[in-house]
């Protein structure tokens, strides 16, 4: 059984070192079926905002102001994550630097294995093998698999989280031989 945690963040901006989280979003699942979904807004305290990073996800100082503060927001984003749980993601990696960042911060144990799964990458091998043709970034790709629902907006971290567990999923059809 394997217990997968999609993640996906908004920041403000993309150093870890110097900008924060204002946004988490996470689906809970074993063996890639959801058990749960959650978003949390975050005060990332007294970190810089970047103007690109508020023109990609609209947040700024003030925005952020109204969000949980950040051990409180990993404190709530840690409690459904099973002991060495695998994080997975859209280009996960950025994920994983800020909240390696921010449990670091917060004096939290981190609960996740050392592998991790980059959807992204999944959809580039897909593209070598000739099982998917088309781009590779996560709004484009979730527009060609039909997995946008109108209501949802890029560069949310709950919409974004949604469109990379649903391009999860139609990848493991694609995949089954």
């Amino acid at each position: 059984m394997s217990h997968i945690v999609f993640v996906d963040l908004e920041t403000t901006g993309l150093d870890p070192a110097k900008h924060g989280i204002v946004e988490i979003a996470a689906i809970y699942t074993i063996d890639g079926e959801p058990l749960g979904t959650q978003g949390v807004l975050v005060n990332p305290g007294s970190v810089e905002f970047t103007e690109e990073a508020e023109a990609i996800n609209g947040f700024d100082a003030y925005k952020a102001a109204n969000g949980l503060p950040l051990a409180e927001a990993i404190r709530t984003f840690d409690e459904p994550v099973k002991s060495h749980s695998i994080m997975a993601g859209w280009n996960v990696g950025f994920d994983y630097g800020f909240l390696r960042a921010a449990y670091e911060l917060c004096n939290r144990k981190w609960p996740f294995s050392y592998h991790m799964l980059d959807i992204q990458s999944v959809f580039r091998f897909m593209n070598l093998c000739g099982r998917y043709k088309g781009p590779v970034s996560l709004e484009r790709a979730a527009g060609q698999c039909g997995v946008i629902r109108t209501y949802e907006k890029a560069h949310k971290a709950t919409s974004d989280v949604i469109w990379t567990h649903r391009l999860f999923q139609w990848a493991q059809e694609r995949m089954r031989l």
